[in-house]
């Protein structure tokens, strides 16, 4: 382990000011702890690929100890696969 935090970040649809100004912010906020590193950032414009992105990614890198959901209606999918990986503590 190098002691970094790894973070999958899933923006969806970018589609208004307030979705932009959260990617905004957390990048900038990321900034100052640079011992968290994104690790993926997939391209997930729905709330199916919203869920099957969080099980790839945790299936395929299990060191993933962060998520940030950029976009109100991702998160119920978010939750779904944390769930159906027994990770939602």
């Amino acid at each position: 382990e190098d002691g970094s935090v790894h973070v999958l970040v899933c923006v969806g649809v970018m589609t208004s000011s307030a979705v932009n100004d959260r990617i905004t912010g957390f990048r900038e906020t990321m900034s100052y702890y640079p011992w968290m590193n994104i690790v993926a950032e997939p391209s997930a414009t729905t709330t199916d690929e919203v869920y099957n992105a969080v099980i790839d990614t945790l299936t395929a890198d299990p060191t993933v100890k962060g998520i940030f959901v950029v976009g109100d209606n991702d998160v119920t999918p978010a939750v779904s696969a944390l769930r159906e990986l027994n990770m939602l503590f």
